[in-house]
């Protein structure tokens, strides 16, 4: 028996230590930097209670369920939901996400549902939709057969793409829709409105990045439902 062989078992226990100390330390570094976004800390802040959720479940950072244990029948579910009226309108913030593991043999597959959005409701029944062109995670996929139109504005037709039953959304918002910050728009905005609600949803690649702007988004949200209403 070749040293090799002796050394192999011990070289992958190492790896396998390394690899488990390397997620635990990024996992803590990212409990401290975004520690502000624990809900029981988060929820007060917004305005908003917890109708869902461990108080001290972190919004930005689900669990990650590595291992099949986790899963009860194949299945894993997170979920958090804040709503309230703090400056008298509706609004919601919801994090659920679904996963399920299908083992095939060797192979291990892991299937995806999230509904991640930020929303407020309105009187408004129009629909439109806002989309980034470019965003660091892949543009957003646009959801609704609506017409194209235009804000009016150079630098956010640029930017943006609108889409809109109702031509006049565009001149109507892009005050608004420049108060959103860039940084948002920059990880892939993707605000729609629809049946009452205005809402900007994440998909899962991007949903820290979106919704880690949920206290300076969701006072625009209401000023947009409220601006339609009333145009």
């Amino acid at each position: 028996m070749s040293w090799i062989t002796i050394a192999m078992p011990a070289l992958f226990g190492l790896v396998a230590v390394a690899t488990y100390l390397g997620r635990r330390a990024s996992m803590q570094a990212a409990l401290g930097q975004y520690a502000g976004f624990v809900l029981s800390e988060l929820a007060p802040r917004l305005g908003l209670r917890i109708v869902v959720g461990d108080p001290e479940a972190n919004l930005l950072l689900p669990p990650q369920a590595m291992n099949r244990e986790e899963y009860v029948d194949g299945r894993f579910e997170w979920h958090v939901r804040l709503d309230g009226a703090p400056r008298g309108r509706p609004v919601i913030v919801e994090h659920h996400e679904v996963r399920e593991v299908d083992q095939r043999f060797t192979e291990t597959r892991y299937c995806y549902r999230t509904h991640i959005h930020m929303s407020a409701l309105t009187r408004y029944t129009g629909r439109a939709e806002i989309t980034s062109r470019k965003a660091t995670h892949g543009a957003p996929t646009r959801s609704l057969p609506l017409p194209l139109a235009t804000f009016g504005d150079p630098l956010l037709d640029e930017e943006l793409v609108l889409a809109a039953e109702d031509p006049r959304v565009g001149p109507t918002l892009r005050e608004l829709i420049h108060e959103i910050d860039p940084g948002l728009r920059m990880h892939g905005l993707h605000l729609v409105i629809d049946e009452g609600v205005v809402s900007v949803r994440a998909t899962r690649q991007n949903a820290m990045s979106v919704l880690y702007f949920a206290e300076s988004s969701l006072p625009i949200l209401e000023s947009i439902a409220e601006t339609l209403e009333t145009a």
